[in-house]
């Protein structure tokens, strides 16, 4: 994956998200995520993601693992 996370994924049934040690990964967290209802796990270390977490992420109700 080059670029942002696309905020479509926010509209898709999801439950994984695994992109770290990506250095073509660039960009902030799209607040769409937080749409992701059944999603448990986000995994984005090592890459060029930048700014803060978005507040949506708190609608997540079955993270376990950020």
């Amino acid at each position: 994956m080059t670029g942002a996370i696309p905020s479509e994924l926010g509209l898709t049934v999801l439950d994984v998200l695994e992109v770290q040690y990506n250095s073509y990964l660039s960009g902030t967290l799209p607040t769409e995520l937080g749409l992701l209802t059944r999603f448990y796990r986000l995994d984005v270390e090592s890459n060029r993601i930048s700014g803060t977490l978005p507040t949506e992420i708190g609608m997540m109700t079955m993270l376990q693992r950020l």
